[in-house]
């Protein structure tokens, strides 16, 4: 599962890869979630956003359309889509479907969010931890341990 740090506009951002445990445990983590009704997805800004989250092939390559997730390792699916990304930041995941459907769930106390913080720290510069570990000691968590 390829992992992007959404933080920049004009300029790639950094991306790490969940394998193994850290795969399951992300699946797990999203299988879990529950869809918020009525609620819709927040429109983007500038700076951290949080992360983006997409399949990644046997090959290695990140183009491998949707993935298993859940206790049943059923493929989720949005309204008959398959979900081929997940956003998840500002204590919301957002999930995308194929078909440009979305749904809405809740990341409670963000923890989804600060789990995919702790792990992103050898993706990132000092710089860019500062940036997301600023984000999220200023949201909720005024006490944040995110690691250095």
């Amino acid at each position: 599962m390829d992992v992007e740090v959404a933080l920049y506009s004009g300029r790639p951002n950094p991306v790490f890869r969940l394998r193994g445990a850290e795969r399951e445990e992300a699946s797990r983590r999203l299988g879990a979630l529950v869809a918020v009704p009525d609620r819709s997805a927040p429109p983007g800004g500038l700076g951290y956003q949080g992360f983006r989250l997409r399949p990644a092939s046997s090959d290695g390559s990140s183009d491998a359309g949707a993935w298993e997730v859940g206790d049943a390792g059923d493929e989720p699916t949005l309204a008959g889509s398959s979900i081929v990304e997940y956003a998840v930041g500002g204590g919301l995941v957002v999930a995308r479907g194929a078909d440009g459907g979305v749904r809405v769930s809740l990341d409670p106390g963000r923890e989804l969010e600060r789990w995919l913080a702790e792990r992103s720290t050898r993706a990132l510069t000092e710089q860019e931890i500062r940036l997301v570990e600023g984000s999220l000691a200023s949201e909720e968590d005024p006490g944040s341990d995110f690691p250095r």
